[in-house]
């Protein structure tokens, strides 16, 4: 009796252990570079890194990170406040699907030391268009953020954004994850999430 008991103790943990790690949240299995999709929309990770300050000079690197200076920062939108760090990142999305893709940016989340955000700062989307980074949205100074788009299909579009993390970081050089959110034809969405390490 006490071996039947035992038995079925141990499949029944065996049962709970399957379950937790079905349940235990999303990974991180994936690294910059990495694609990523779901039956309408394709997510390649390019570049991410954290960052104090931001570029704001309309360009190339425009919204791209750079070394924080006092002395030429101090006028400068895209530098955050004691306490924060920006998870900024470049990535390339494409359309699957055999009709336009009208909706909304994947919605990204960054974690670093444990501490979560989304929030991306209004006018914090950007896409390169001929060669030169300009804000989505309309041309409003700040630029006014637009979750909206439209992309056709198979046509990629490369994207550059950032998200503000209420937390000093360490070291800019630290590692943090990246969970990007992709909507599926169903109407659900799909997280995956990257472990951006700076090699």
């Amino acid at each position: 009796m006490k071996k039947i008991v035992a038995l079925i103790l141990v499949t029944v943990l065996c049962f709970s252990l399957v379950a937790c790690g079905k349940s235990g949240g999303n990974k991180a299995n994936y690294k910059i570079g990495d694609t990523v999709s779901t039956d309408i929309l394709e997510f390649t990770l390019d570049k991410a890194t954290l960052a104090i300050a931001l570029n704001n000079v309309i360009g190339n690197d425009y919204c791209s990170p750079k070394e924080y200076d006092p002395q030429t920062d101090y006028n400068n939108p895209f530098v955050c406040a004691k306490g924060h760090t920006f998870a900024t990142f470049t990535y390339t999305i494409n359309n699957l699907d055999r009709t336009n893709y009208d909706g909304v940016l994947p919605l990204v989340e960054a974690k670093y030391n444990g501490v979560k955000s989304d929030k991306q700062v209004d006018g914090a989307e950007y896409v390169s268009s001929n060669d030169e980074w300009k804000p989505t949205g309309n041309n409003a100074t700040p630029p006014v953020y637009s979750w909206h788009f439209v992309l056709k299909p198979a046509v990629p579009e490369t994207y550059r954004s950032y998200i503000d993390i209420p937390v000093d970081a360490d070291n800019l050089t630290d590692d943090f994850e990246l969970t990007v959110n992709l909507p599926a034809s169903d109407g659900s969405t799909v997280s995956f999430t990257y472990l951006v390490t700076q090699e």
